[in-house]
């Protein structure tokens, strides 16, 4: 019996009016050796049909995706196209699509050499040292006895940790200004001495790390001057002194391949009475990259990365708000309340996020400063995407 077909858009061929199974089953009862030899042909031509139709639209989706893909690299090892301008043109679809891949492969590898980054390699370099709150007695050497630490008397910045039950309290000098150059004076010291012991190969980024709360001050924070103070100091507070610092360290042509995190600075603003809080509590790490003054300027090379949460670690509880001053009695003598000036601990107070809202309003005027401020911890420099933590 004759067999209709018409074009079909995917198989090229399908039946009319007559299913295969239905003409499979009419050869099957009438043995009809023409029916059946009918039957075989256009089971081939079916196959051949799909399969080359099917061929035919896995290479045109490979060839689209190879030619918006930027991995030709890759796929020229896989494929071993070791010689890009070598193409074999047998056939002209095939020679003309691998030709396609190899300009692309030397178009992305142009590119690829174009922007990538200039450090193969990465060595950090630590500053330890310890930034967390004194302990108010130590063993007396001699007798073994605890005795009031030295370095803690006349400060009156005595507090206890939310984790410990024994008395601390903060280090720094009483003039703030000369605690902010002795700080910087110290970091100096150990940028010099990781500088020393630094791989020299300019591919190898160097990355400096200080502790957080490096920069904190004896009250426990240093506070942002108001107005009348800065025009009283030539318009730079404790905090902006630290910052010039950090910047004069990092502007030196030796750090051109340098990264500085230096720690964390402990900064506070005082509010009216009426807030429910005393003050605004911020503390941030100043990040920097090194570069040579004489060819290069410090745009896009300074940033700021405010601290979000406050943890149980970060602040001491002030005498003064302690309930139970029995475990400072020893100490009453030594401390004048009435000059105590430690900084409230705001995670005891259920103040569990540093003010960060300041950062956003002042963004504008911080980039105007020639500062950049990380808000989410991610930072990308040099084709190197670094998160901040």
């Amino acid at each position: 019996m004759p067999i209709k077909t018409e074009n079909s858009p995917l198989l090229g061929l399908r039946f009319v009016g007559q299913s295969p199974e239905s003409l499979e089953t009419h050869c099957r009862h009438n043995h009809d050796v023409s029916c059946h030899s009918t039957l075989m042909r256009a089971r081939s031509i079916f196959w051949t049909v799909f399969i080359v139709s099917t061929c035919l639209t896995s290479v045109y989706v490979l060839g689209t995706t190879f030619s918006q893909s930027s991995h030709y690299t890759q796929l020229s090892r896989f494929a071993g196209i070791e010689d890009l301008d070598y193409v074999d043109n047998s056939s002209d679809f095939a020679g003309g699509f691998v030709e396609t891949v190899a300009q692309n492969i030397r178009r992305d590898q142009k590119k690829e050499s174009t922007n990538k980054s200039p450090y193969s390699q990465v060595q950090t370099l630590s500053f330890q040292i310890y930034t967390g709150g004194a302990p108010a007695f130590i063993p007396d050497e001699t007798t073994g006895k605890l005795k009031h630490n030295h370095e803690c008397r006349g400060l009156n910045s005595y507090g206890l940790p939310e984790d410990s039950d024994s008395l601390q309290c903060y280090l720094g000098l009483e003039d703030s200004a000369k605690d902010v150059q002795h700080r910087l004076g110290i970091m100096t010291d150990a940028v010099n001495r990781a500088y020393d012991v630094s791989n020299k190969d300019p591919s190898v980024l160097k990355i400096f790390l200080a502790p957080e709360f490096f920069f904190r001050g004896k009250d426990g924070a240093f506070a942002f001057a108001s107005e009348e103070s800065e025009e009283a100091n030539g318009a730079c507070s404790d905090i902006c002194h630290i910052l010039k610092g950090l910047e004069n360290i990092a502007a030196q042509k030796r750090f051109e391949h340098w990264l500085f995190l230096f720690g964390t600075v402990i900064g506070s603003e005082a509010l009216p009475k009426e807030d429910t809080y005393d003050y605004q509590f911020y503390n941030f790490a100043p990040l920097f990259k090194g570069f040579d003054p004489a060819i290069s300027k410090r745009v896009g090379k300074n940033f700021l990365v405010p601290k979000r949460y406050v943890s149980n670690i970060d602040f001491l509880t002030p005498l003064r708000h302690l309930t139970n001053r029995t475990i400072a009695m020893e100490l009453l003598d030594d401390v004048d309340l009435s000059v105590e000036r430690t900084l409230m601990n705001p995670h005891a107070n259920n103040h569990k996020k540093y003010d960060n809202q300041m950062w956003a309003k002042y963004k504008d005027e911080l980039t105007e400063l020639g500062y950049n401020m990380i808000e989410y911890g991610w930072v990308y420099m040099d084709e190197i995407a670094f998160s901040v933590e």
